[in-house]
């Protein structure tokens, strides 16, 4: 959970190949001078509690772990981490040094991906085509840095183009979040898991999202409506305890955006849930009980979509139930999937 804090120095680098011979896999990067690759390219925002060069690079592995071997070389890995001071507060907005860091952050690495040499906005096609080879990744209050980059480069979109244009440009960045602070701006095409941790955090935001618009899948079926009648904690917890009764996972889809809320992970520690950790794949770490199951389930859909971003095939909903492993996947609710 992102905590209002000072932001002292921002922390940028590049997840470099194996074949590159750099030390742990990592370069640092100068965030005054970052030029995107016009090649596909996955940014990793980091939470608040990676304040260190190696935890950014950490992050960053995490999400490289479910890239196929086969098109890594393709495929660009930046990460985006920073150190801060805390700022007491019973609240968790962002500071207003923040906000300024993520929107220097936009003006000088994102900004330019929508104008050509001479100062000129692109052309739509030209713009789509950048924005095509953009994935976002995102974790707790790295969310709403990723956030201030879409708003930004929406704002900016409607100096030139009408709404449906920059709608339809924007939903070209692939979106990718575990943990959210903050549900994805606009239209993004987005993947989130949202841990179920306690009945005031992530799916909080993940409900609310939901019912600003059309859900074209809820599953399991009516599960938001009920969520949506409850009144006190102790209704909505025993909803949620209802529904994982049924089913290790709760998820629903909305537009462009698939939400997932896993039920709990970590057997011991409920709030070890919200690390992006808990996603990570790696060779040999197989399920042994229940919990493990229900991590299984969280990393093959991060796996599935991270993977189509990276190919460029977004995934459509009956890939997403079919290819979950676990009660998930051996009980779709076909009579709700969207092609």
């Amino acid at each position: 959970m992102a905590r209002n804090n000072k932001i002292t120095k921002l922390i940028a680098g590049r997840r470099a190949l194996v074949s590159e011979n750099l030390p742990n896999n990592w370069e640092t990067l100068d965030v005054n001078n970052i030029e995107l690759p016009q090649d596909t390219t996955l940014c990793m925002f980091c939470g608040n509690a990676t304040i260190r060069p190696e935890q950014v690079n950490g992050n960053s592995k995490i999400v490289e772990s479910h890239i196929p071997s086969n098109i890594r070389k393709r495929i660009n890995v930046y990460s985006f981490g920073y150190t801060s001071e805390p700022i007491k507060s019973d609240g968790y907005i962002l500071s207003k040094e923040y906000e300024e860091e993520a929107y220097k952050l936009y003006k000088k690495t994102f900004e330019p991906l929508l104008f050509d040499n001479k100062g000129n906005m692109k052309s739509m096609q030209g713009i789509e085509a950048a924005f095509s080879k953009l994935i976002f990744a995102a974790h707790c209050g790295g969310c709403n840095f990723a956030n201030v980059i879409i708003d930004n480069l929406y704002k900016t979109l409607l100096t030139k183009y009408k709404e449906p244009t920059a709608d339809m440009l924007i939903n070209k960045i692939q979106y990718f979040a575990y943990a959210p602070n903050e549900m994805p701006t606009h239209n993004v095409n987005a993947f989130i898991i949202a841990p179920y941790i306690d009945p005031g955090f992530s799916w909080a935001k993940s409900l609310a999202f939901a019912e600003a618009g059309k859900v074209d899948v809820d599953y399991p079926r009516g599960i938001l409506k009920k969520l949506s009648k409850a009144k006190s904690g102790g209704a909505i917890q025993s909803v949620f305890e209802s529904a994982f009764a049924e089913s290790r996972a709760i998820m629903f889809k909305m537009g462009h955006t698939v939400c997932m809320i896993p039920s709990q992970m970590n057997k011991n520690q409920r709030i070890g849930d919200h690390s992006i950790a808990l996603v990570a794949k790696y060779p040999g770490d197989e399920p042994t009980d229940d919990f493990d199951e229900t991590k299984k389930i969280a990393r093959n859909a991060t796996s599935l979509f991270i993977k189509g971003f990276a190919a460029h095939k977004p995934v459509d909903s009956k890939s997403m139930f079919s290819l979950i492993s676990g009660e998930l996947a051996n009980n779709p609710p076909n009579s709700q999937l969207q092609p």
